[in-house]
C-alpha cells in the first residue's frame, strides 16, 4: 500500500511537470528599439544598418540574469548562444530580424524599429515546459552574429506564469522597451574562442616557435 501510494505521488508530480505551460508575448510597446541617441527618437533604427539577433533567455534556479554592470564586458560562449561563461542560464527561443527589418524564422514580421508588423501575436508557447518555476529575460544584440566588443540591451527578469493552460488563454506581456521610451544596447559581450579554434591558434603559435628554432 506505501509502495502503491508512493508511485501514486510520483505519477502525480510527474503529471504536474508534463502539464506546465508557458506564453510569452515577448515584443516592443510603443517606441521601438534605438541604436545610439537617448531613447527619445534621437538615434537611428537598431536594424536600420546591420540585422538585429534577439533572444529570451532562462534566467536559471536563480532566477537572476548572469551578466555584468552596465557598460562592461560579459564573457560570453559563442557556442552557446554568446550566454555568460558558467552562467546556469538557457536559451528559450531566439530570432534574427534582417537589416531594415522583415521576417523572422519563426514567421512574425518586423520593421527596422523591431515594432511589431500586423499579424499574430509574436508569442512563445509550450504546455510542455519543463525547466520548472522561474523567470526569463531579452536580449538584444545589436548585430546578428556578435563579435567581441557587439553592444547588446537586456531586460530585468519577467517571473513566469507556468499554469497558461493553452490556446485561447491569455499570455504575458514582456515588453523589451521601457514605457517611456526605446532602449539604447548598453553592455558589451567579450567573446570566448571555442576550444576548437584556441587549438588552431595554439598550433599557430607553436607552428611559428619551430620556425624561429630552425631558422637559427
Amino acid at each position: 500500500m506505501k509502495k502503491l501510494l508512493v508511485a501514486l505521488c510520483a505519477l502525480a508530480v510527474a503529471a504536474t511537470f508534463a502539464s506546465a505551460g508557458v506564453a510569452v508575448n515577448w515584443t516592443t510597446q510603443n517606441w521601438g528599439e534605438y541604436h545610439g541617441g537617448s531613447g527619445d527618437g534621437s538615434g537611428t533604427a537598431i536594424a536600420a544598418n546591420n540585422s538585429v539577433l534577439w533572444q529570451l533567455i532562462f534566467a536559471g534556479a536563480d532566477g537572476v540574469a548572469n551578466t555584468v554592470q552596465q557598460g562592461q564586458p560579459v564573457p560570453a560562449d559563442p557556442s552557446n548562444h554568446y550566454l555568460a561563461t558558467g552562467s546556469d542560464d538557457s536559451i528559450v527561443a531566439e530570432r534574427v530580424i534582417p537589416q531594415g527589418g522583415g521576417t523572422a524564422a519563426d514567421g512574425t514580421v518586423w520593421d527596422a524599429w523591431l515594432s511589431r508588423q500586423p499579424g499574430e501575436l509574436p508569442v512563445y508557447s509550450t504546455l510542455t515546459w519543463t525547466q520548472g518555476e522561474g523567470s526569463v529575460y531579452q536580449r538584444v544584440f545589436e548585430f546578428a552574429t556578435p563579435i567581441n566588443g557587439t553592444y547588446y540591451f537586456e531586460t530585468q527578469p519577467l517571473t513566469l506564469n507556468t499554469a497558461w493552460a493553452g490556446e485561447g488563454a491569455p499570455s504575458q506581456d514582456f515588453f523589451v522597451d521601457p514605457a517611456d521610451g526605446g532602449m539604447v544596447p548598453n553592455r558589451q559581450v567579450y567573446i570566448i574562442p571555442e576550444p576548437a579554434t584556441m587549438g588552431v591558434l595554439g598550433l599557430g603559435a607553436l607552428a611559428m616557435v619551430l620556425r624561429r628554432k630552425f631558422r637559427k
